[in-house]
């Protein structure tokens, strides 16, 4: 089993702007996590997750265009530069069968992972949302999405930081179970 990454307030209590954030990649988690089912693709799963956040963003007026033009054209991973997880097994991370892992991105992110979910196969469920400095400052990164990005509101968040939630989820029969949600989140 893995350790789970877990944000906690510092002080016990999240400011408007962190709980925010935590609310918005818990629903990510819950939606990922409601997919993880035999026969779904992990890719699916990815992309569900990248919405999930995308229309967020596009609540707090991050988005200059639309959520689909913005996950279409991988601004989502200025905020989400990750897949949402990857197999957990001989090692901590496990890329799963090489020959079915695409190198194709998928809005952006490039997936350690790109297979059919088996019964009995471990995995990790971990979607985030980041407002990394070095990405909102950086000036390639503003001209490649200047037509997406309302940068003047990321520009308000930069000093956030980010959120990201793990557990490591068993895919059974029926609902996927969660080995390691006894870590509060």
């Amino acid at each position: 089993m893995s350790i789970s990454p877990r944000v906690y307030a510092v002080d016990g209590k999240f400011t408007g702007q962190q709980k925010d954030v935590y609310d918005l990649v818990h629903e990510a988690y819950k939606a990922s996590v409601a997919m993880c089912r035999p026969g779904t693709q992990w890719r699916d799963v990815h992309m569900k997750s990248a919405r999930v956040i995308a229309e967020g963003l596009q609540q707090w007026g991050i988005w200059k265009s639309s959520v689909d033009a913005a996950l279409e054209s991988g601004a989502i991973s200025v905020f989400y530069p990750h897949g949402v997880g990857h197999l957990v097994g001989l090692k901590v991370r496990d890329t799963g069968h090489p020959e079915n892992v695409n190198p194709q991105s998928y809005y952006g992110a490039r997936l350690r992972v790109d297979l059919e979910l088996k019964e009995n196969y471990l995995i990790t469920v971990e979607p985030g949302c980041y407002f990394a400095r070095a990405f909102i400052e950086d000036q390639e990164i503003r001209e490649k999405y200047k037509d997406h990005i309302q940068w003047s509101e990321a520009e308000k968040w930069k000093s956030f930081g980010g959120v990201r939630l793990e557990d490591d989820i068993l895919i059974t029969k029926g609902e996927a179970e969660s080995l390691t949600n006894v870590v509060p989140k």
